[in-house]
């Protein structure tokens, strides 16, 4: 489910693309942060389930976890939070 503040910022009729999906929470609240200092509209998808499960050891799946978020923006937006997320690597962001 998509957090309600998120839908505030986001209209029904937005066309929503994922840029980027991770099971890491640190690194999903510093896109966040970037995305908001940026004025950049997005929503997060499926971070309540990981912040329940986060305690726990995560599960191995494919390779990385059965429980991830996905953070989206709007199709118009896709390309400058691309960019900024490049300019500001969060691969390396550990919980």
């Amino acid at each position: 489910m998509v957090n309600k503040d998120d839908l505030d910022l986001l209209r029904a009729e937005d066309d929503l693309v994922c840029v980027l999906r991770t099971s890491n929470m640190a690194q999903i609240m510093v896109v966040r942060s970037i995305l908001e200092s940026a004025g950049i509209p997005h929503a997060v998808h499926g971070d309540k389930v990981l912040r329940m499960m986060s305690p726990l050891s995560p599960v191995p799946y494919c390779g990385d976890t059965i429980w991830s978020a996905a953070v989206y923006v709007r199709r118009q937006d896709y390309e400058e939070a691309s960019q900024l997320l490049q300019e500001n690597p969060i691969e390396e962001i550990d919980e």
